[in-house]
């Protein structure tokens, strides 16, 4: 089942993959990250085993990295 689309998609909450042209104002916006465990994000860590699939299928780790960066370089304190 999919999920309906925001009849404004510039008024939604969260950006829907693949539609473009949906921004935020970065003098209002902000990069929370919350904790990303060692445990559950790296092989040989105690929760590996069980979030493997996931992390790995869903690039999280990277893409912690690129939204890290992005946010950086939008913000003007990028490499």
């Amino acid at each position: 089942m999919q999920k309906p689309k925001p009849e404004n998609p510039t008024s939604a909450t969260y950006l829907p993959k693949g539609e473009p042209g949906i921004s935020f104002p970065p003098e209002r916006t902000a990069l929370l990250v919350i904790d990303p465990v060692n445990d559950f994000l790296s092989e040989g860590g105690a929760g590996w085993e069980l979030t493997k699939a996931t992390v790995e299928g869903n690039a999280v780790v990277g893409n912690l990295k690129r939204a890290i960066e992005g946010y950086a370089q939008m913000r003007g304190t990028g490499k």
